[in-house]
């Protein structure tokens, strides 16, 4: 299990799915969610703002019943604001 201590974070693409509520798991807004998303978009992002990402393709979030995988990056600031950044350049498409 990864920890604050271990210096990584875990983003999981059910925090950018727009076909899952707020209640379910989803924590951006839905107008920066992004139809379709998968791990390696999610990657490719981390990786263009430098927060060396690394995939774990088995990995299942707890509120799903099949595995979409996760990713960890480094933590460097606090993690809504990670998630915020790599959503809004998602949605843009500017990595």
């Amino acid at each position: 299990m990864v920890s604050k201590d271990d210096g990584r974070q875990v983003l999981w693409p059910i925090y950018f799915d727009p076909a899952v509520p707020r209640k379910g798991g989803r924590r951006v807004p839905s107008e920066w969610a992004v139809p379709g998303i998968d791990v390696k978009m999610i990657a490719e992002v981390a990786e263009a703002l430098g927060l060396h990402p690394s995939i774990e393709e088995d990995a299942r979030h707890p509120r799903e019943t099949v595995p979409r995988g996760r990713v960890l990056v480094d933590h460097v600031q606090e993690k809504t604001r990670t998630i915020r950044i790599i959503a809004k350049r998602l949605r843009t498409g500017k990595y």
